[in-house]
């Protein structure tokens, strides 16, 4: 059984967690590549079960690269919406202010 651990950081380190996320996701999909590169180099030696054992397992692989893409696009989108609500916050009281200067 699988369960989701979320942690908060600083938003101005979202991206560099991001990015970090990303180099991760990437590399494992680099080190699948070569296994099923080698999947197929070991179809004339080993048997089916083994292949069959070894695509098992490289799907398994994926999913956890899809998941933490998944955890990826819902960091992206909701540090999206916190920023533009930020940006209405402050041209709310930038607005604000300039109505209270003009008013005196």
């Amino acid at each position: 059984m699988k369960t989701k651990i979320e942690y908060s950081i600083e938003l101005q380190d979202v991206p560099k967690e991001l990015k970090k996320k990303f180099e991760e996701l990437s590399e494992k999909l680099a080190a699948l590549s070569h296994y099923v590169e080698a999947m197929s180099q070991d179809l004339e030696y080993d048997n089916i079960g083994t292949v069959t054992s070894r695509i098992d397992r490289t799907r398994r692989r994926l999913l956890q690269v899809d998941n933490g893409l998944d955890d990826c696009d819902k960091t992206m989108r909701d540090y999206g919406d916190t920023i533009r609500e930020l940006q209405k916050q402050q041209a709310a009281a930038t607005a604000s202010s300039e109505e209270g200067a003009n008013d005196a």
